[in-house]
């Protein structure tokens, strides 16, 4: 069990909270408050609709980073595959997230690496062919209920898929007179960038007959920046990478082509199998610390696709049997994609209840994998979302461990708190029909969310 490691645990519980804090802002038009406050053998502390059903925006993330861990283990690594038939070759992708630059190195680097030897090793300069084959994650790469218009190309609804370079985005390094693009395609992205010495802010989108193949920019260029933008056509970015990453190390890459449903599926032993750089361990660490939403649908379509039953099946009833064997209601928890970002104003989705999230919140606590879970939290005041909230002495030191959540007509916050010397689950769900006052402003929710951690705080030191 997960915080008798961390903590001493007292049972000394305080009274029952009042509910001013939450009262007031349910009474008004058009926005319902729930919450609810367990101890972590379940016992109630706080309730105020805590059986409400509401949409959880990136609170989803803790059912899916839940599920990753159990369905697939801590340690599962995703692997890239790839064939050599006859003048074709084929990489075969179920998920890998790991090829991008970090701090620590470029794990895509290390493939392109591998692969140039493993052709060479097998007397292959040339291929006439390159087949991306990313049939593992069945499509849209974008969930149909996910922003439009021109939030599709932001970072943060970067497309999903089982081949992927850079999290689906691209970088543009930009100086006063040149502008460098990372990864490196081939065909190159077309860049027809004229320098500016306006101080304007520089903005950057697609353009051009088809997407993924021209980038225009905008505004000023007086200075150093750096801009992500999402991708359209993901297994071909990929592809167009790989191709790239081959010629700039010898070798010669022929057309590059993206496998559909009724395209053939390779025969032959493996030319190469590579093992992720990252587990599910690091991932779940990232969707939650960092609410990385393409983290969270990579999870949450790995979980689809090794646990299906038959193979390929819909992720969310993949999902739904890792909840039952944590011991919980399936049905209490409403999940269409992994990371809640999908949204439908005319029948809500991505919904549970304060009540289910505690439970869920308890049953994780008790897993083989909850320190992972634990640390893969926000802490308030120091990290992640909560870098900057929860920052007042009585909160610290490191007393709130949640993961927050914001769309447009949802604001969450769920998590642990140590409470005294009394480990807590809480969750604190409003919904709202956003209208053009502060009165619907997120800043305002999130401080009626501080606000009443506060006052259990205050409460249970003065008890």
């Amino acid at each position: 069990m997960l915080f008798p490691l961390l903590f001493a645990t007292a049972y000394c519980l305080p009274v029952v909270l009042q509910q001013e804090i939450l009262v007031q802002v349910d009474r008004e038009a058009d926005i319902e408050v729930a919450v609810r406050i367990e101890t972590l053998e379940g016992e109630l502390i706080a309730d105020f609709h805590g059986d409400r059903k509401l949409v959880l925006a990136s609170n989803t993330k803790l059912l899916t980073t839940a599920a990753a861990l159990t369905a697939l283990g801590a340690d599962y690594r995703w692997t890239t595959r790839v064939f050599l038939e006859e003048d074709a070759l084929w990489i075969q992708g179920n998920g890998d997230p790991s090829f991008r630059e970090t701090p620590q190195g470029n794990p895509g680097e290390d493939f392109l690496d591998a692969l140039a030897k493993s052709l060479r090793e097998n007397g292959k300069e040339k291929v006439g062919e390159l087949w991306v084959d990313g049939r593992a994650f069945p499509g849209p790469v974008r969930p149909l209920l996910w922003p439009g218009g021109t939030q599709e190309f932001s970072v943060f609804c970067a497309p999903v898929s089982a081949c992927s370079v850079e999290g689906n985005c691209v970088l543009a390094k930009v100086a006063r007179r040149s502008v460098k693009i990372f990864p490196t395609l081939s065909p190159p992205i077309q860049v027809p960038f004229t320098s500016r010495a306006a101080k304007t802010s520089l903005s950057m989108w697609w353009t051009g007959g088809k997407v993924d193949h021209t980038l225009q920019f905008g505004g000023g260029t007086s200075r150093e920046q750096e801009l992500r933008l999402a991708v359209g056509h993901p297994l071909e970015v990929f592809g167009r990478w790989v191709k790239s990453g081959l010629q700039t190390r010898g070798l010669l890459v022929g057309r590059v082509r993206v496998a559909q449903g009724d395209s053939p599926h390779p025969s032959s032993t493996p030319l190469l199998i590579h093992p992720s750089a990252w587990t599910v361990a690091d991932v779940v660490q990232l969707a939650n610390k960092e609410s990385d939403n393409f983290m969270a649908e990579v999870l949450f379509q790995t979980i689809g696709y090794e646990k299906g039953t038959p193979p390929l099946m819909r992720a969310p009833e993949a999902l739904q049997a890792s909840f039952e064997e944590l011991g919980l209601l399936p049905a209490a928890y409403s999940q269409i994609d992994g990371s809640g970002l999908s949204r439908r104003w005319s029948q809500p989705v991505n919904q549970s209840t304060p009540e289910d999230l505690c439970a869920l919140l308890r049953k994780m606590a008790e897993s083989e994998e909850a320190l992972i879970y634990f640390h893969s939290l926000p802490v308030g005041g120091k990290d992640g979302s909560l870098k900057n909230r929860f920052t007042e002495p009585l909160f610290q030191p490191n007393r709130v461990r949640a993961k927050t959540g914001w769309i447009v007509g949802a604001s969450a916050l769920s998590g642990y708190l140590l409470a005294g010397e009394t480990p807590l689950v809480f969750s604190i769900l409003i919904n709202y029909t956003k209208d053009k006052t502060s009165r619907t402003n997120n800043a305002r929710f999130k401080k009626m969310q501080e606000d009443y951690l506060h006052e259990i705080l205050r409460k249970w030191t003065i008890h």
